[in-house]
């Protein structure tokens, strides 16, 4: 059974998915890696953020994901 967290109490409210780009990304059966840029739009302001993000594979559906935020 997959575990949906809360979001942290800083989050963008209701956001905006702007643009989410793929910049690589790489197989190792049943791990997948993906490094992006996603782009938001939130009430006053714009978000970008550079992620890596990983997850499992079984039976072709992701099992379990987590992002890690890359300071630039």
């Amino acid at each position: 059974m997959m575990e949906v967290r809360q979001p942290a109490p800083f989050a963008i409210q209701n956001p905006t998915p702007l643009d989410f780009t793929a910049l690589q990304s790489a197989l190792v059966c049943p791990l997948v890696f993906n490094e992006r840029i996603d782009k938001f739009d939130g009430p006053n302001r714009h978000w970008r953020f550079h992620l890596t993000g990983m997850f499992f594979l079984r039976d072709g559906k992701i099992q379990e994901w987590t992002d890690y935020l890359i300071r630039d």
